[in-house]
């Protein structure tokens, strides 16, 4: 791998690796698929900062980029997991590693929308005694749902591209391929 902006995005996309897994997320600790595709993106200049979207809407942005060998991928390249008519993308990963044809992907992946996030912050209402309860109260439900997410085997992980929907079509897109100024 000769380009640095390409090397500097591969070792960001290895920083979440670990986190919970949590259906919509795209913040610093938890993501969905494409969130967490979305935070490397952003973090290397070729996605909108205030733009966010699903695994398909990713898809689409970066068609013009499809690599049509999946034996020709490369890290930081994309990989698409479509549905079954082959119409829209459901999930979405990051190549990290291609040794001799057999792929690598690093994605937050499982738990489905069964782990959501636990909401706001309760309101402060002056009674220290319960603006305390309801603190930890809050907390606990923060925790609950990391612990969930575990249990489910739902996080950030590294897998063979092989073992993620077998019977499914791939879409490998090279998002380095696409000038940025047609992204942003």
């Amino acid at each position: 791998m000769t380009d640095p902006l390409r090397e500097l995005a591969l070792k960001i996309v290895w920083l979440d690796w670990g986190k919970p897994y949590r259906w919509g997320g795209d913040d610093p600790g938890t993501f969905d698929c494409s969130g967490k595709v979305i935070e490397w993106l952003k973090s290397v200049g070729f996605f909108p900062r205030k733009k966010d979207t699903t695994a398909d809407g990713l898809r689409r942005l970066f068609q013009l980029s499809v690599v049509e060998e999946l034996d020709d991928a490369q890290p930081c390249d994309l990989i698409f997991f479509m549905n079954r008519s082959a119409t829209k993308a459901i999930h979405v990963e990051t190549i990290v590693k291609n040794i001799d044809g057999d792929l690598y992907s690093i994605g937050a992946s499982g738990g489905g929308s069964d782990l959501v996030s636990p909401g706001k912050p309760p309101e402060k209402t002056g009674d220290t005694t319960a603006d305390t309860t309801a603190a930890i109260d809050y907390l606990i439900k923060w925790v609950r749902r990391d612990e969930a997410a575990w249990e489910q085997n739902a996080y950030v992980k590294v897998r063979p591209v092989a073992s993620i929907y077998p019977n499914r079509v791939r879409v490998l897109i090279d998002p380095f391929a696409m000038p940025v100024e047609d992204v942003t």
